[in-house]
């Protein structure tokens, strides 16, 4: 961008065009401004396939479902109260984790993360 003398460029990458931005004044019209026309995701075969057609808020196109998914994640799932709610669930946890690793490490000499990852995550679902 310093050797093009500019501070917005657009290229095209395959069938994408790329935005990039150097300038804070253009960033915030980019983001505050016009976020509506490029906030939306390109539109992929597997992008469908995965959210079993663009119901999940993961991959949902920008529009009105993807506003309605963002208001009940925002205040449903990810609010404060939530939060403060679970707090002690996650503390219980994570101590019943810790004494797994320390068996694991006393007894094995060795822990499988990944196994233990997804047996602490499972626990957090289940206790909700």
């Amino acid at each position: 961008m310093e050797e093009m003398d500019t501070n917005i460029a657009c290229f095209r990458i395959g069938n994408t065009h790329v935005i990039p931005v150097t300038d804070p004044k253009i960033a915030r019209e980019f983001l505050v401004k016009q976020d509506a026309t490029f906030a939306s995701r390109p539109v992929s075969m597997a992008a469908r396939a995965f959210s079993g057609g663009y119901v999940t808020t993961i991959f949902s196109t920008h529009g009105e479902q993807w506003k309605k998914m963002r208001r009940v994640v925002k205040s449903e799932i990810i609010c404060p109260v939530r939060y403060k709610w679970l707090h002690d669930k996650r503390a219980e946890e994570a101590a019943n984790l810790m004494k797994h690793v320390f068996n694991q490490c006393q007894s094995l000499g060795q822990v499988n993360l990944r196994q233990t990852t997804r047996h602490y995550c499972g626990r957090l679902i289940i206790k909700k």
